[in-house]
């Protein structure tokens, strides 16, 4: 097993994750350079199978940043339950920066929260996203390298609020 936070020897510090959605596929390259801990994070779900039936559910437009976010809900707006994993940390500093196609992690609700598995593309480049070291800040851990055009039909799609989702909000 690699020491925690580290990457196996052999192994590419930028390894690609193709998703598959209805409206095509994107390619992410995932930097673990920059962003080790998250990087392992997300690549645990991503080859448990976690993110299978997952939706992007959650479109952003406005003056707090522009981005599409997903890997918790089910098509039918359902939660994905999720499972106890190692706790992760915010990953701020130098590195990525919340550019027009990053890939970052969802803000958690609470310092290390294990359960992190929302991610989000950055749809315009959002200054105000600044990568700090805060457990609570969102880690960019890699950029879409192919498919930012399906990106762009998802970002552009008409919007609406399913009534599961708003619920509680």
């Amino acid at each position: 097993a690699p020491p925690k936070g580290g990457t196996p020897a052999g192994a590419s510090l930028h390894p690609k994750v193709r998703l598959s959605t209805t409206v095509g596929d994107l390619v992410i390259e995932l930097d673990a350079e920059a962003a080790p801990n998250t990087v392992l994070h997300f690549a645990d779900f991503v080859e448990s199978g976690y993110y299978d039936g997952t939706i992007f559910h959650r479109v952003v437009r406005g003056i707090s940043g522009s981005m599409v976010q997903g890997g918790g809900y089910t098509p039918d707006m359902v939660e994905k339950p999720q499972s106890l994993r190692t706790t992760i940390q915010g990953e701020g500093g130098p590195g990525l920066e919340n550019l027009k196609y990053t890939v970052g992690l969802a803000k958690p609700t609470v310092a290390m929260d294990p359960s992190v598995t929302q991610f989000f593309v950055n749809m315009a480049d959002n200054a105000s996203h600044k990568q700090r070291s805060d457990p609570l800040s969102r880690t960019v851990f890699g950029r879409i390298v192919d498919g930012s055009d399906v990106l762009d039909k998802i970002y552009n799609t008409e919007l609406t609020t399913h009534p599961k989702y708003a619920e509680g909000r």
